[in-house]
């Protein structure tokens, strides 16, 4: 029995140390739009959340990704520019429990895949831009989350 006691013990300290080893950083921004968003990044694989406005997403030292925010209209006005731009080729757009976002590559004199992102339940959005490539763009956004603190 008391064998039994020990090993069942070193099962649940194998369970705690498990769930110790997180990669994700958070900042929370206070926004001057009054709320305090929480940027999350899971930082596996080098990747890192610089904590600067414009926030920055780095990959060994190489800046992948920047957000920045900005208030309700503004993201509504960003949208209707986005949806009704014809050198914006949209790539996705969806909305999930915490946020609604649009993806979209953006050719000037640089491509950029951007996403517009609004946070539900707050009156901020961000844009993340990204001129490294679309895939890029997709790994990074696929790292964060958002919410609002």
């Amino acid at each position: 029995m008391k064998k039994l006691k020990i090993v069942v013990m070193m099962m649940f300290v194998t369970l705690l140390m498990t769930g110790c080893g997180s990669n994700d950083t958070s900042i929370v921004f206070d926004v001057e739009t009054g709320d305090k968003i929480k940027v999350t990044l899971d930082e596996s694989d080098n990747y890192q959340l610089i904590d600067d406005i414009p926030f920055v997403v780095s990959q060994d030292d190489e800046e992948l990704s920047k957000g920045t925010f900005m208030n309700e209209n503004g993201y509504n006005q960003y949208k209707e520019l986005v949806e009704n731009n014809e050198d914006v080729n949209i790539l996705d757009e969806e909305s999930n429990s915490n946020i609604e976002y649009i993806f979209f590559e953006y050719e000037s004199y640089t491509t950029e895949y951007n996403y517009i992102i609004m946070i539900k339940d707050s009156n901020t959005g961000i844009v993340l831009k990204n001129t490294v490539s679309q895939d890029s763009a997709e790994e990074v956004f696929s790292r964060l989350s958002f919410a609002r603190d």
